[in-house]
């Protein structure tokens, strides 16, 4: 089938205006090219036009819309010589679909937009023949990589999983960047929507002006050696704030290199605001951050290493949720890592308070504002634990709070600088913050009496906390719910036998009027065991009437629901989970599900995902990590 020659439909410039030609410049934030509200798109498009904007800002647009409330973006591919060129599925009721033209400041290049409408099948060949392309005509490393991770994929799962991805991806529309495994955003793009502008600058000022009592944070930072421009680069990040209401409180922990005590005494006589202690004897970490709290007439205190970086917003952030919601003693924020030339990277989007994913790994991290008066109370920093004393500190702290006096803002609002040796590049460049990580949990665990052991989790600086179970555990009822399911129940029932452990369990197997003689027959069997039972439930299939009918005919404290087609693999499986369930704030407990192909299925519910929730992690390889690893952590 044939492209069509229109070019519709009508785009309306935002914040952008033409100057002649091909060439436009920016009138305001958020540059884009906006389609007519009341036009209903849907259906394969491809997407063509040139979109160049000075190098150092250059950024592929993004086409985004919104379905049932929820804002898609997708990355345009984007040439070198700036030429756009991507096919694109739009779902039915598809609206407020605009090009995001990232990037664009001042003066810019923009042709006019193709919008061309293709049928499925000339969609498919587009991408097809264009990856094809790519890697024909791509570089060798490139090829390569693409070519092996075919074949490696072909080899572990077979050529149905494979073929099952590529449906996945066509499904939604993409470009050849997604079939030669580039991204389909970038943290950059992203960054754009946090820097700040005229607009944003001035509604700070009238929102501190407003302030009836603006709380002074003190911001403590322990120095010891650090490079003289990553040192520079953190004090001016502090210097930069667009909050007033700061103290800066530096601890040279005995430095060795002239250039520190030059640099600190310098600023120090630059602005009132900075005060600096130059410690006689070096105390590591812990002592130098205690000898720098010792300066703080905040408040507040926040912490800074001494080659990190804040956002210009971080301390007004943090105020206004402190004056905001005056009931809170602890705030933390999202991070992302900075990297030696400036590039920012691997942005931690961190969930709302989560005690069980504390209790894995240290994810609350930078940026942590914690009131003083809780600081004093817990004693502060504590020798001995160095390479894990913020995470001591935030167990100590949360120990001593509500959930209503912790509070998240979840904007990154710091960066980690990836140095060479430091723990943003590589968290096993400083193995010892794992071990005092764990001394630190173990700590928390006596102190609160939970009866529990501490093992190394699979990923660094991660922890896996194994909850004794009580003397006389609950008695847990397996709901299976099954119709002519033999094949699949055998397994079922053979894997439960082979991998639990647990010593108070009752199997009820729900049949659904199953008529064939083997299932039945199999089904007679069991009832031969004394911690099986068969329920009949005749009549039209209804999963939840099923289950519902199940859970009224057991006695067990603990109902765990199983499909008959799930295999258990890992032993210990169910007293993992019920010692889970029985922490005084778990209602629910779920596992992680694979695919035959030994793809992740689930690893957890996210919120929002295709409008309400959807599968964590989906069709990962079993051994992924995770983002920031929460397919791996877990206490």
């Amino acid at each position: 089938m044939k492209e069509t020659n229109s070019q519709l439909p009508i785009f309306l410039p935002i914040s952008i205006r033409k100057k002649s030609g091909d060439e436009w410049e920016t009138t305001g934030p958020a540059p884009a090219l906006s389609f007519e509200k009341n036009l209903s798109l849907s259906g394969w498009y491809r997407i063509r036009f040139k979109y160049q904007t000075d190098f150092a800002t250059q950024r592929n647009p993004v086409l985004s819309y919104v379905v049932d409330g929820v804002t898609v973006r997708i990355r345009l591919d984007r040439s070198r010589s700036g030429k756009i060129d991507h096919v694109v599925n739009l779902p039915p009721l598809a609206i407020e679909v605009s090009l995001e033209l990232l990037g664009a400041r001042g003066p810019f290049m923009l042709s006019s937009v193709e919008f061309v409408p293709l049928s499925q099948i000339r969609s498919m060949q587009v991408i097809i023949f264009r990856a094809l392309g790519n890697l024909r005509s791509g570089g060798g490393r490139s090829r390569r990589r693409v070519v092996l991770a075919v074949l490696r994929y072909l080899k572990q799962h077979g050529i149905q999983a494979l073929k099952t991805r590529l449906i996945q991806a066509y499904h939604q529309g993409a470009g050849e960047e997604l079939l030669a495994g580039k991204r389909l955003s970038t943290f950059n793009d992203l960054r754009q929507e946090w820097e700040l502008n005229p607009d944003d600058l001035a509604r700070m000022s009238d929102d501190i002006k407003g302030m009836s009592t603006p709380p002074t944070i003190s911001v403590i930072m322990p120095v010891f050696n650090t490079e003289e421009k990553w040192l520079r680069a953190a004090i001016e990040s502090v210097l930069c704030q667009t909050y007033p209401y700061w103290q800066l409180c530096i601890a040279n922990d005995a430095s060795t290199e002239d250039w520190v005590i030059e640099v600190l005494d310098s600023y120090e006589k630059m602005d009132t605001r900075i005060q600096v202690v130059h410690r006689k004897e070096n105390g590591h970490i812990s002592m130098a951050s205690n000898s720098a709290l010792g300066l703080a007439v905040g408040q507040w205190v926040a912490m800074l290493d001494h080659d990190d970086e804040l956002h210009a917003a971080a301390l007004y952030c943090l105020a206004e949720q402190i004056v905001k919601y005056p009931e809170v003693r602890f705030v933390y924020t999202d991070e992302d890592k900075i990297d030696e030339v400036g590039t920012h990277s691997e942005p931690h989007f961190k969930p709302e308070f989560n005690h069980g994913l504390l209790l894995s790994q240290n994810y609350i991290s930078h940026l942590s504002v914690i009131e003083i008066g809780l600081l004093k109370e817990i004693g502060g920093f504590r020798a001995g634990y160095e390479g894990a004393q913020d995470y001591d500190l935030f167990l100590r702290c949360i120990e001593n709070l509500t959930l209503d006096q912790i509070a998240h803002i979840p904007i990154p609002l710091y960066s980690w600088r990836m140095a060479i040796g430091s723990t943003a590049a590589d968290p096993l460049a400083k193995d010892y913050a794992e071990r005092a990580g764990t001394r630190a949990l173990v700590d928390h665990l006596d102190r609160v009496g939970v009866r529990a052991k501490v093992l190394t989790g699979r990923a660094p600086t991660t922890y896996r906390v194994k909850y004794d179970l009580p003397t006389d555990p609950p008695l847990v009822s397996v709901i299976i719910p099954t119709r002519n399911g033999l094949k699949h129940l055998r397994k079922c029932l053979s894997s439960f036998e082979t991998f639990v452990r647990y010593p108070n369990y009752e199997i009820l197997i729900v049949d659904n009027d199953s008529d064939d003689e083997e299932t039945v027959g199999f089904l007679r069997e069991q009832e031969q065991n004394d911690q099986i039972k068969v329920l009949d439930y005749p009549g039209e299939f209804n999963y939840s009437a099923i289950n519902n009918a199940g859970v009224r005919a057991t006695k067990g404290d603990i109902i765990c629901l199983l499909n008959d087609d799930t295999e258990a693999i890992v032993e210990g499986w169910l007293t993992e989970m019920v010692s889970q369930l029985l922490q005084p704030e778990v209602g629910v407990v779920g596992a992680k599900l694979l695919y035959e192909d030994r793809s992740i299925q689930h690893a957890g519910i996210i919120l929002g995902m295709g409008g309400i929730a959807g599968h964590g992690h989906k069709n990962a390889e079993k051994k992924c990590i995770g983002v920031f690893l929460p397919a791996t952590s877990g206490s």
